[in-house]
């Protein structure tokens, strides 16, 4: 996998895990069917982690694109500031809709940021801190890209790394029962090869909310449906604002069960 991937699935669910007070206490290890192993005194509990779009995100789809290359941007950027053993922070990087972003643009932009960032950091012992330019001082030097509004800090003292994501912007996108419903079944049909020492599985679906097309809200209807599954529990966890919603849930009926 990934080696990415699995630091982000690794920093979601630690974060689930902080949020929500009736995680399991025991050992977490990595694994692939599905993404998380708890070991507790009693018993093992899979987790797999599946990340929620808007349902209109289709591939190809030029938003996207743009949401990618941001993604890469803050990789890079990301990789630079802790390179340079900066101050640990989560750095939260609204970006303007000016122009369009090109691939090769990519490592001067994360450059850009990160030494804008770290240069902030390490001037000001505030807690919390915005790295801004100035558009009022045509004199002062400019700290960040034309594609970059402005960076939202906050110190982790608790933290060895920095994190740096991408803000939302822009009205959420409402999601419905069927939708919900649609990503639950793509799991499901995946339960059947999950690791057969797992006592229980639990699903949680992710909204990021880092971007456009994962800044969601769900519907009236959506959080009072029942959800057909095979999975013990189903979590719907906000990470953007740490909240979670327990997900009703009723037993799959599969044709050998008809």
């Amino acid at each position: 996998m990934n080696r990415y991937k699995k630091q982000q699935e690794k920093f979601y669910l630690d974060r689930f895990r902080k949020s929500y007070p009736h995680f399991p206490c025991g050992t977490i290890y990595d694994s692939e069917k599905p993404d998380f192993l708890v070991r507790t005194d009693s018993s093992i509990i899979g987790i797999e982690l599946r990340y929620i779009y808007r349902a209109a995100t289709i591939k190809g789809d030029p938003q996207r694109a743009q949401e990618s290359l941001r993604t890469s941007i803050l990789m890079k950027a990301e990789e630079i500031y802790n390179s340079g053993g900066a101050l640990p922070i989560q750095a939260n990087v609204f970006f303007t809709e000016m122009g369009t972003l090109e691939k090769k643009g990519v490592p001067a932009i994360a450059a850009t940021i990160a030494a804008a960032v770290a240069g902030v950091a390490n001037m000001t012992q505030e807690h919390m801190f915005e790295v801004l330019d100035d558009d009022y001082n045509l004199d002062a030097p400019q700290l960040l890209p034309d594609c970059v509004h402005s960076v939202w800090c906050i110190r982790l003292p608790s933290s060895s790394k920095a994190r740096f994501t991408v803000s939302p912007s822009g009205s959420p996108r409402t999601m419905n029962s069927e939708y919900i419903q649609s990503l639950i079944d793509e799991k499901n049909r995946l339960l059947p090869g999950y690791d057969p020492a797992c006592s229980f599985f639990w699903l949680v679906l992710v909204e990021e909310g880092n971007n456009a097309s994962s800044f969601l809200e769900f519907s009236p209807d959506a959080l009072k449906a029942q959800y057909s599954t095979s999975f013990q529990s189903i979590f719907y966890f906000k990470n953007f604002t740490g909240e979670y919603f327990e997900l009703r849930t009723i037993p799959l009926i599969t044709e050998s069960h008809k």
